[in-house]
């Protein structure tokens, strides 16, 4: 197993053991649309935290993940896995945009944690004069809002159990309590 692997490996087990035992949100990390990220025990809790805009970021290197409100049509659209298409078009035309071909779709997956219904797409993006790039997106609806999480590497990442990691990210997100 190459060191990338191990200390991937080692990230998801602990962030999938400190899930388990979290419940209270007052410690909870804020993110837009009313969720929260409680990291507490896992190795995201040290990750550095930089607002921005209408969203915010978590640096834990080698990884990244930045969170923002789900914009129009993935707010609105209906039935909640159609969220997913909006998406996967809105990826294609910021792949446009910076002039790269189409993404290539690796991986679609849906599921439910105790807080909130998730779905995710893993996508590759063919970058010039340089390693492709895998791209994660998963968005989260709880309570009728919802949100964009993208996560990457500035490592060489494979799609070998994205997710799985996904759903223990999945699992630190929750709506804020009132």
């Amino acid at each position: 197993m190459s060191e990338r692997s191990g200390v991937w490996w080692m990230l998801c087990a602990a962030t999938l053991f400190a899930s388990t035992t979290q419940a209270d949100t007052s410690d909870c990390t804020p993110l837009p649309a009313d969720f929260v990220l409680c990291a507490q025990g896992t190795p995201w809790q040290s990750a550095e935290i930089m607002a921005f805009d209408n969203g915010v970021a978590f640096e834990l290197d080698p990884f990244w993940l930045e969170v923002f409100p789900a914009p129009e049509p993935v707010q609105s659209v209906q039935p909640f896995e159609a969220a997913l298409d909006a998406m996967a078009d809105l990826i294609a035309e910021q792949a446009r945009n910076e002039g790269l071909g189409a993404p290539e779709t690796l991986a679609r997956d849906a599921f439910e944690t105790d807080h909130a219904q998730f779905v995710t797409i893993t996508t590759q993006i063919e970058l010039p004069e340089d390693d492709p790039m895998i791209y994660m997106t998963m968005i989260a609806e709880a309570g009728g809002s919802r949100i964009i999480l993208t996560f990457d590497s500035d490592v060489a990442t494979t799609v070998d159990g994205v997710p799985q990691e996904l759903r223990e990210l999945a699992d630190m997100i929750r709506p804020k309590e009132d």
